[in-house]
């Protein structure tokens, strides 16, 4: 299965590469493919998807050089972690226990619910369910971690959407790159997205959030993860998650 999910990614940036000089643009979906198979295989802090995440947010860039070397690059990348993946015992990956966190029976989300997320059927609105049924699965599986990088996702999808449906994506651009989270943050409150107050709790709770990830003897608390919850409930309801 995870063979699959890495071979499907690789034969459709072949795809990409084929017609490019027909058609430089890169779908959206192939982007989100790619960041979910190389997630579910190899985990957030793998050395595979480190550098994927150095070149992510120039997909969309307006120089079709740029577009092109990403897909190179994705090429590679892909090309190497196929390579390790077929010659690692399939017990060292967690992926494999846990489903490979799959969305494909849609099965209803309990996350949903706890962010007060609605089905809207939008392109954004599915991408944000399926990752409410990740941590679902996170959550069952006692995976702290997993659960504050996908809850931290949410919030930086969301403040994205947000600028992109407003006509505002440049405002949240910088050397052609999106702004890391924190600037993001900050940004949203100074233009009136996100109240001060919300915005200092928030802040306070990413640092929950990226020690959860990157500190490695730290994980969440049960107590811990439903309060960031809570105030991610609150941050995307004054975005307009339901109207994206």
């Amino acid at each position: 299965m995870c063979v699959e999910k890495i071979d499907g990614q690789i034969r459709l940036v072949n795809d990409c590469l084929d017609v490019f000089k027909l058609n430089s643009e890169i779908p959206r979906e192939l982007v989100h493919g790619i960041e979910d198979a190389l997630l579910s295989v190899f985990s957030s802090d793998s050395k595979e998807m480190s550098r994927f995440l150095e070149y992510r947010d120039s997909w969309n860039s307006f120089d079709p050089k740029v577009r092109k070397e990403w897909l190179k690059k994705a090429k590679s990348d892909l090309n190497s972690a196929m390579s390790r993946l077929t010659t690692t015992p399939g017990k060292r990956f967690p992926a494999l226990r846990l489903g490979a966190i799959e969305n494909e029976y849609r099965f209803p989300s309990s996350t949903t619910n706890r962010l007060s997320v609605i089905q809207t059927k939008t392109d954004f609105n599915i991408r944000v369910i399926e990752i409410c049924r990740r941590i679902d699965i996170c959550l069952r599986n006692k995976c702290p971690d997993s659960v504050a990088f996908y809850v931290r996702k949410i919030v930086e999808l969301t403040i994205i959407e947000r600028y992109r449906k407003d006509v505002k994506a440049q405002d949240i651009r910088e050397n052609d790159r999106i702004f890391p989270l924190e600037k993001l943050i900050s940004k949203a409150c100074g233009d009136a997205y996100l109240s001060g107050k919300l915005t200092q709790n928030l802040k306070k709770e990413k640092l929950f959030m990226d020690s959860s990830v990157h500190v490695l003897y730290y994980d969440l608390g049960d107590d811990e993860i439903d309060r960031i919850i809570s105030i991610v409930k609150l941050v995307i309801a004054e975005l307009r998650i339901n109207e994206l």
